[in-house]
């Protein structure tokens, strides 16, 4: 009887046992697999190469010392970008097209072969010829992809206030990169040579740049947000009304993302091209009937000047992407800003479905050229002499030229945002409650932007400490 019982009982630890260990291996694989399609519910730092998520969506939970720790992916994809007229253009024309008429135009110093196409005895335009149409027009197609993997960290501490941090990896890569010459003219395609590597891509060289079709990726711990937060929630019954949230933060962005390649024309900055910055956001969200929510936010992040030795315009009427002569400036990074609001269904206790659409802008970025020799021959060209021979002020500044530039001109994008949310810890009262989320946003209008649609979701692991 004894043996049979103490059979019976390891039989019993055996199944457990097994039980235990398919459990872990199920919560592994729940675990990844939520990790592998999630997206930071709290934060975002936009760019313009991709669609916003909805941001600033108030916590949950206000309780004292409770955390939350969201671990987040997105993805997306473009062959294609909006243009200043918002119209659909090849990916690096965001900026305008190429036109290789106007290159040479003001460039401080001229080598060869740039001086046989350009010349200072002359207009100085490309080989003094009349051009119609299309002639001297480059389109530049290319293919863009996005990836990001976050971490987005909530600890109240009390009376509502809380720390937060949110890190992004992110991974940028533009390739498939293709000119196509638009006009007709002879000349002109002689310069640019078979698959454009003739005198143009000799060119580019002298001037520092890479072959016009190199693509660009990069993956990196991209700018960082870390601040202080404050939110208040009331759960008091007003009728209709069943809860109100809302609150605020302030943080700082830390540039952890590198700087834009000043060789390659592909390249973009993960984050904000260096530039440290302040970033306030307010929030709140209206619950009612306890099935439907109404939520909105808007957020302002302003940057630090930097000095730094960059591409710039020697010439107002130079379109595109490419400038040859470089100078140093002091660049005022334009001021970033964004609303957003949504709609909230919740049919059952655990489950929230979500309509938003944001709206998000960059201002225009500002360059004043601080040495004394970058673009030292337009000013002069523009300096007229009155009829007694006296010369004047110049009709053209430096700062005009370089901040005529289209790669530093506003941007701005309206999206559309569709999301589902499972919440566990509103059933779950225990150390551990996971969420889980899942978003779409897909760009519906914008300029100067990539408008990539983003699949994204969240895993939170909301934990209550016990200090």
């Amino acid at each position: 009887m004894n043996c049979g019982k103490i059979k019976k009982r390891e039989s019993v630890v055996y199944f457990y046992k097994k039980v235990i260990v398919m459990s872990t291996k199920l919560s592994r694989v729940i675990l990844i697999c939520s990790i592998a399609c999630s997206q930071a519910v709290a934060h975002d730092l936009p760019v313009f190469y991709r669609a916003a998520v909805l941001d600033g969506q108030p916590g949950k939970s206000v309780d004292d010392w409770h955390s939350t720790l969201s671990i987040s992916y997105l993805q997306g994809e473009t062959s294609h970008a909006w243009n200043e007229h918002g119209h659909k253009c090849g990916l690096l024309d965001a900026w305008g097209q190429l036109d290789v008429t106007q290159l040479g135009v003001g460039v401080q110093s001229k080598v060869a072969p740039l001086t046989t196409y350009w010349n200072d005895s002359g207009t100085g335009s490309f080989d003094t010829a009349t051009f119609t149409g299309n002639d001297g027009k480059v389109s530049i197609a290319g293919h863009s992809e996005t990836k990001e993997l976050s971490l987005n960290l909530r600890q109240n501490l009390f009376s509502g206030f809380y720390l937060f941090g949110y890190v992004p990896v992110r991974e940028i890569k533009n390739n498939r990169i293709t000119p196509t010459y638009l006009g007709t003219n002879a000349d002109v395609q002689a310069f640019l040579g078979t698959n454009f590597s003739g005198d143009f891509a000799t060119i580019l060289s002298a001037y520092g740049y890479r072959p016009l079709t190199t693509s660009y990726r990069k993956t990196e711990v991209s700018d960082t947000l870390v601040g202080v937060g404050w939110q208040g929630i009331d759960t008091t019954s007003f009728d209709i009304i069943d809860s109100l949230s809302g609150g605020g933060e302030i943080g700082v962005t830390i540039p952890f993302g590198a700087q834009q390649k000043q060789n390659c024309i592909a390249s973009v900055p993960t984050g904000y091209n260096g530039h440290w910055g302040i970033k306030a956001q307010l929030a709140g969200e209206v619950g009612l009937w306890k099935f439907l929510g109404f939520g909105a936010a808007t957020s302002a992040t302003m940057f630090f000047r930097e000095e730094r030795t960059i591409h710039m315009k020697t010439d107002e009427d130079q379109p595109g992407i490419i400038a040859l002569d470089s100078g140093y400036a002091q660049v005022d990074h334009g001021s970033l800003w964004s609303v957003s609001g949504y709609a909230k269904i919740t049919p059952a206790a655990m489950v929230s479905c979500y309509v938003g659409a944001s709206f998000v802008r960059q201002e225009k970025t500002e360059l004043e050229v601080r040495d004394d020799v970058f673009l030292s021959t337009v000013v002069a060209n523009s300096l007229i002499p009155d009829e007694d021979g006296n010369v004047l002020a110049p009709l053209v500044s430096k700062d005009e030229v370089v901040n005529s530039d289209e790669r530093f001109q506003a941007w701005e994008m309206y999206t559309l945002h569709l999301k589902a949310t499972v919440d566990m810890s509103s059933k779950i009262k225990s150390f551990f409650a996971p969420a889980v989320s899942f978003q779409y946003s897909l760009p519906l209008a914008g300029k100067h932007v990539f408008p990539s649609d983003v699949m994204s979701g969240t895993f939170d692991a909301n934990l209550q400490w016990k200090f």
